[in-house]
């Protein structure tokens, strides 16, 4: 008999191309999602990348999604004004700077989903909140945690809050995922908790609508490549390898045929354009900057974009 041993479990990941690179994408949640957002800006696609600020609960993001939160508590703290409902990119030294900033946010938010059809990249990163005045909190800014009371998100909380954003865009793809990064503050234990409640709200949302949909990120890193040379010093966060694969079945599975051919030639053209020239006067060199130049031209007019921008040619 042949000697045959298997060392590990392949996820699967079924194929949805909802990922196009002429439809406009968003992306909110963990650091995890800015992650995803930098590849897809690499690859020419159209991100708006965690307005509001790298977010790690799903209630918050919901809520500012949806513009509730344009009026948040605001609070003073080391010199700068911050909102509770907000990442501390949004702060500003000033407290009517950062009202107005928050509304011209809200304001980019409602002009994407004006639009007539965009995929949301949402990543839930931790079902561990604290609330301030009885308020969920999305940041709490370094304030002292005596200030604060904490507590445990419900799958149901999860599900009502995101329920009625789904409600409202029905027309719009929303792709779900749950962060490989485990949030061990608290012990492995209450990470596991909350990532399981992560899981399960994630799942009933994609029963409950035809426009939300599942991509197995956590699994990938957890069960898949699950070793810790996978990750950073701080065996928590993915390292590059761990990211590169998951972006890579993330290409394999959820684009399209178009944006993958795409990519392809992206990459041609890109490897062209990073190549020194040791002696450009040369007649070499200048047939191969021809040839850059053409292959350049010949990726505009296949595809409708410019090769450096990535904007509409």
């Amino acid at each position: 008999m042949p000697f045959d041993m298997k060392f590990k479990i392949d996820i699967p990941v079924e194929d949805n191309p909802i990922l196009d690179y002429q439809t406009p994408v968003l992306a909110i949640g963990s650091c995890f999602a800015d992650r995803m957002s930098d590849r897809l800006r690499q690859a020419h696609f159209n991100v708006l990348s965690n307005p509001y600020g790298t977010l790690y609960n799903p209630v918050s993001m919901a809520q500012n999604l949806l513009g509730l939160n344009t009026a948040g508590s605001f609070i003073q703290q080391d010199g700068l004004w911050h909102s509770f409902q907000h990442h501390s990119d949004v702060s500003c030294a000033d407290q009517s700077a950062l009202t107005l900033k928050i509304q011209e946010i809200d304001e980019q938010v409602l002009k994407h989903f004006g639009q007539t059809k965009t995929t949301n990249l949402v990543t839930f990163g931790s079902a561990q909140v604290f609330t301030f005045e009885d308020k969920i909190v999305a940041n709490c800014h370094k304030v002292s945690s005596k200030q604060f009371s904490r507590r445990v998100l419900t799958v149901e909380e999860i599900v009502s809050s995101w329920s009625a954003l789904l409600s409202t865009y029905p027309n719009h793809d929303f792709l779900f995922t749950v962060s490989p990064v485990r949030y061990t503050r608290e012990g492995m234990h209450q990470s596991n908790l909350s990532k399981s409640i992560l899981l399960l709200a994630a799942n009933q949302l994609v029963k409950q609508f035809g426009n939300a949909f599942y991509f197995p990120a956590y699994e990938l890193v957890i069960d898949e490549l699950r070793d810790y040379r996978f990750y950073k010093e701080d065996l928590v966060h993915p390292n590059k390898q761990a990211v590169d694969y998951v972006w890579g079945k993330v290409k394999l599975h959820l684009m399209t045929e178009r944006t993958k051919d795409m990519i392809v030639d992206l990459d041609n053209v890109v490897h062209m354009q990073q190549h020194k020239l040791l002696h450009p006067e040369s007649e070499a060199a200048q047939k191969f900057i021809a040839k850059k130049r053409m292959a350049e031209s010949d990726f505009e007019d296949k595809h409708g974009v410019n090769v450096k921008t990535g904007k509409e040619v």
